[in-house]
């Protein structure tokens, strides 16, 4: 019996053999295959691609223009807002001086004789 089952463990290991055999075979025409058919790393790009790139890149830039205009008109209208607001808190303080005079001399005009 023990030859009956070396016999059939060796059959066995025949098949797997040949089966992992053929298995990366199978693989190595794969990977051959895929390497056809994947775009090369190196290879130049195409017309149309440098052309969407092209189109890609002056969008940035009109943006980019843009933005800086956009910006400098911002920039424009805060200066403008600070030199035309900048004497606003010196406003306030002398109106408020002026109102506390005025209200001293009407409080004095009232009651002459009052200490204050």
């Amino acid at each position: 019996m023990s030859t009956d089952e070396e016999k059939q463990t060796d059959d066995s290991l025949e098949q797997t053999t040949p089966d992992s055999e053929s298995a990366s075979e199978n693989a190595s025409v794969d990977s051959a295959f895929a390497e056809e058919n994947a775009p090369a790393e190196n290879a130049e790009p195409t017309v149309e691609s440098l052309q969407a790139e092209l189109a890609d890149a002056e969008k940035r830039v009109l943006l980019a223009h843009a933005d800086l205009e956009n910006f400098r008109r911002r920039n424009r209208r805060e200066m403008q807002d600070q030199l035309r607001y900048a004497s606003l808190g010196l406003m306030n303080e002398v109106l408020e001086s002026v109102d506390n005079l005025q209200r001293a001399v009407e409080s004095y005009e009232k009651d002459a004789n009052g200490d204050g």
